[in-house]
């Protein structure tokens, strides 16, 4: 059985470009044998409903590797007889967004030699720098003005670093996108998701003589350049190698573009979140609020009934007292304006009547136990 020799980045590629269920047929393994390998490498993969989502042409989050482990790490699996060299004329999202990018942006790719017409971000550092408001960090690397961009390199790179930002920003601009200036932090919009990018220059670090329990290194520029992005607190770093910082820009910017495009579908499922939950609080609240006004009005539905009673009362119990005193002879004028007043009374206190009365008002009902 033939077997195949895969970078842990080439694995990667092929998850997010072909179906489990089918690299599993291949590598001559069952679904759950194909997706322990990749997490046994750390390697994500689509969550459910991912290519479905691609079949409709709908969002679908990317979830990038994770760097704490070599993407160069070799992974040796076996492939059926009867399958070619897997992986052959297949490409990831990424490198497929690449090729986009050098296709529409052609030239614009191209760093000058010479800084032209730079964009008003550029030129403010350049107006800084000539100004003299520059400061030294670690190492000799330079940096024009805080509130400018944030480029710390050395003198001899300085340049070099303005007229790499320039193309990226004139290209990131040219898309609608925007590169902004916060709190000494330089950010790359997309989708209104925000993405913290530098360019540094790699240092080298000489170890001082000195005690044994406290080392002390002296740090030079090394003239590597680095330019680097921040999102969801993990770094990613491109750097000059055989192929110089200037032509990788089409991986950065396809890079961040995944990149915002994940934020921006990860911020909508989380508002997605926040609506679910603000509506179960609102269902509870609406529901409490209902509660509490069903509470309030059955109390004074007893309450109510427990006036009625007692006037109801009062009238039986006035018509005894009348009755009786008739009866005995002993009904008089002074009681016939006691059981007149009281009469009253009871009207006023019944719910039912609830007539006016000249010296009570409604207010002094409450005074009066149910």
């Amino acid at each position: 059985m033939e077997q195949q020799t895969l970078t842990r980045q080439q694995l990667y590629d092929l998850v997010w470009t072909t179906p489990l269920g089918i690299l599993a047929r291949r590598y001559n393994m069952s679904h759950q044998e194909f997706k322990k390998l990749c997490t046994d490498f750390e390697i994500p993969t689509p969550r459910p409903g991912h290519w479905m989502k691609l079949k409709f042409s709908k969002p679908a989050e990317i979830i990038m590797l994770p760097e704490n482990l070599p993407t160069d790490k070799e992974i040796t699996i076996s492939l059926k007889e009867d399958v070619g060299q897997l992986g052959k004329g297949t490409f990831s999202r990424l490198d497929i967004l690449e090729k986009e990018i050098i296709a529409q942006e052609g030239d614009n790719l191209i760093v000058p030699e010479r800084l032209s017409s730079p964009c008003d971000l550029i030129l403010n550092i350049k107006n800084a720098f000539e100004r003299k408001e520059r400061y030294y960090n670690k190492g000799g690397l330079l940096r024009a003005s805080y509130s400018g961009l944030n480029i710390n390199v050395a003198p001899a790179n300085y340049g070099r670093a303005l007229r790499f930002m320039d193309t990226f920003i004139k290209i990131i601009k040219g898309w609608g996108y925007d590169v902004y200036n916060r709190n000494r932090l330089t950010y790359f919009e997309m989708h209104k998701e925000q993405v913290q990018i530098r360019i540094t220059e790699k240092l080298n670090r000489v170890l001082k003589p000195s005690k044994p329990d406290w080392p002390e290194y002296d740090y030079s520029a090394s003239g590597t350049l680095m330019f680097s992005i921040v999102a969801d607190w993990n770094t990613i770093t491109w750097k000059d190698s055989k192929i110089p910082l200037e032509k990788q820009l089409p991986k950065i910017i396809s890079r961040l573009k995944i990149i915002g495009e994940r934020l921006k579908n990860k911020r909508i499922e989380l508002e997605a979140s926040w609506a679910i939950q603000h509506e179960k609080r609102r269902i509870i609240e609406e529901k409490q609020i209902r509660t509490n006004k069903e509470l309030t009005d059955f109390k004074k539905l007893l309450k109510s009934v427990s006036r009625w009673h007692i006037a109801e009362d009062l009238r039986n119990y006035l018509n005894k007292v009348e009755e009786n005193a008739k009866g005995n002879n002993t009904y008089s004028d002074d009681l016939k304006k006691w059981i007149d007043w009281a009469r009253k009374k009871a009207d006023w206190y019944d719910p039912l009547i609830s007539s006016a009365d000249e010296y009570l008002i409604e207010s002094d009902l409450d005074k009066f136990s149910s």
